[in-house]
């Protein structure tokens, strides 16, 4: 048994020998020469592309069936007798009712009022008068103030326009006349005969007069002229502050 012993351990170690010398030998690979006998060329082939309505080859075909119809007609009396039709009438929305000439008026506290008017007439087929006036004033009478406080603001105006075949020209003319007092004054600062003193009145006068003139068929289509003469006084003197004159050719 001893002896079987040995023989076992003998061959264990001879088997442990020879694979450590294999493992040596393919450690080492070594070097190794590959030559390329033709260069690499791909190339791309056509790829079959899926129809969109492909045949399809069915050993089992459906027939379709003829079908035939056939109606069974029978006659109803009718006692329906249709009427003429009669069309609706639409009903017209009355026009705006217009007016030539307006007026109004109006007052209040501390003696406001205001007044204001307009017409326009026909002179004949082509020609237009018009006429305005606008009034606003106060008679004041307000406490605690030691000037007098009554203003004054009235405007007329006035104008003429015809209308020709080739040509339309106009003239108009204006007048105001403005009223302010100044009572704008600290109390206790001036003594009653300095207030008695002070004219706070002043008058504004403004006058104007235009005309125009358009023509269809010339080098200038509108010429328009305006005057204005405005003037202020302080009583008794009279101060003339400018004239103006206005033109415009289009």
């Amino acid at each position: 048994m001893y002896k079987s012993i040995k023989i076992v351990l003998g061959f264990i170690l001879l088997m442990g020998l020879q694979m450590v010398h294999s493992q040596d030998e393919t450690d080492d690979l070594g070097t190794e020469t590959v030559t390329v006998t033709k260069a690499y060329t791909p190339t791309v082939s056509d790829a079959f592309k899926i129809k969109s309505m492909p045949n399809i080859n069915d050993s089992i075909v459906l027939q379709k069936k003829k079908i035939n119809y056939s109606i069974f007609s029978v006659p109803v009396a009718s006692t329906f007798t249709p009427s003429k039709g009669t069309a609706s009438r639409v009903e017209r929305i009355p026009p705006p009712e217009l007016f030539n000439t307006y007026a109004s008026a109006g007052g209040g506290n501390y003696g406001n009022a205001t007044a204001e008017f307009y017409t326009t007439r026909e002179v004949d087929r082509d020609a237009t008068f018009d006429l305005g006036f606008n009034h606003n004033s106060s008679r004041g009478k307000i406490e605690g103030v030691q000037l007098d406080n009554i203003f004054t603001d009235s405007r007329l105006d006035a104008s003429f326009k015809k209308r020709d075949r080739d040509f339309d020209w106009g003239a108009d003319i204006g007048l105001q006349h403005q009223l302010y007092n100044w009572y704008g004054l600290p109390e206790g600062v001036y003594d009653e005969a300095t207030v008695n003193g002070i004219n706070e009145r002043q008058n504004y006068y403004m006058g104007e007069v235009g005309g125009h003139v358009n023509v269809e068929e010339s080098f200038f289509k509108r010429l328009d002229l305006k005057y204005r003469r405005f003037g202020m006084r302080l009583n008794p003197v009279r101060i003339e502050l400018y004239s103006m004159l206005h033109l415009r050719l289009l």
